[in-house]
């Protein structure tokens, strides 16, 4: 059901629908995120947090607004953010409280931001679709090839699963999946398969472990319940944050003119 609902909010919703979607799919991910922090470091403030999230999602569907625009929402956050300690009764953790509330705008929200503003470029559609084609082809390789020949752990103090073969595995899945899902996406040739798919096989297995270390911090398994049987939001997406602006940027550079 999860699967057809995504493939009928790619392909055949509205555009103000896809932006609700994937500003809920934000929020709650974002709202795992604080969970995750504040089983280990306690009060942060998520509710600033959620405030500039919605002001950010809320106008990333704008073509008129540049990327420039959404650095004045994250000022806004630490005028409140301060504002905040200052009427605070103690000043016990208050760098680590303030840091931890942006990085979850940073490290969630502003990454989300960019499922909308790719959205908007020509072809948008078939270019969210086939981002997360090679993303998840990346995990998906990164899984089969590690399990299948993995010998030499990549990071094994953060995931003592992931070996070297198995990310191998998931750069070539990544580079077969960009070059399949490039004939469905008119405005993707041949030339540009190579950065694509070095940066999302890169990309998707970096934002992999950056949750594992979040994770691994708090003592935690998933970020969430929300999924039965996959855990949380963040969980689903974790791959695919720390591609997104990088997609984006390529995208915008040298494809969609």
């Amino acid at each position: 059901m999860l699967t057809l609902f995504i493939f009928w909010v790619f392909f055949f919703a509205g555009f103000y629908i896809y932006v609700l979607v994937a500003a809920a799919i934000a929020v709650l991910a974002l709202r795992e995120f604080y969970r995750i922090i504040e089983k280990k470091y306690g009060g942060i403030y998520p509710s600033i947090g959620y405030a500039i999230s919605f002001l950010l999602l809320f106008f990333s569907w704008d073509k008129r607004l540049g990327l420039e625009y959404f650095i004045y929402p994250l000022s806004l956050s630490l005028i409140l953010l301060f504002l905040y300690q200052f009427f605070r009764k103690t000043n016990k953790d208050a760098a680590l409280c303030l840091s931890l509330t942006i990085l979850g705008l940073i490290y969630i929200t502003i990454p989300c931001l960019f499922f909308i503003k790719i959205r908007t470029l020509n072809f948008g559609t078939h270019l969210i679709a086939y981002f997360v084609f090679v993303s998840k082809a990346t995990d998906v390789g990164a899984y089969l090839i590690g399990t299948k020949f993995g010998k030499h752990p990549l990071v094994p103090r953060i995931s003592p699963k992931k070996s070297v073969e198995g990310f191998i595995g998931g750069l070539l899945f990544s580079f077969t999946a960009a070059y399949i899902g490039s004939k469905y996406v008119p405005i993707i040739s041949l030339k540009h398969i190579p950065a694509i798919g070095l940066i999302l096989g890169v990309c998707a297995q970096f934002g992999d472990l950056a949750e594992s270390v979040l994770k691994r911090d708090a003592g935690v398994k998933d970020s969430g319940r929300t999924i039965p049987g996959l855990g949380g939001v963040l969980d689903l997406i974790d791959s695919l944050l720390i591609s997104l602006p990088f997609y984006y940027l390529y995208l915008y550079t040298f494809v969609s003119k």
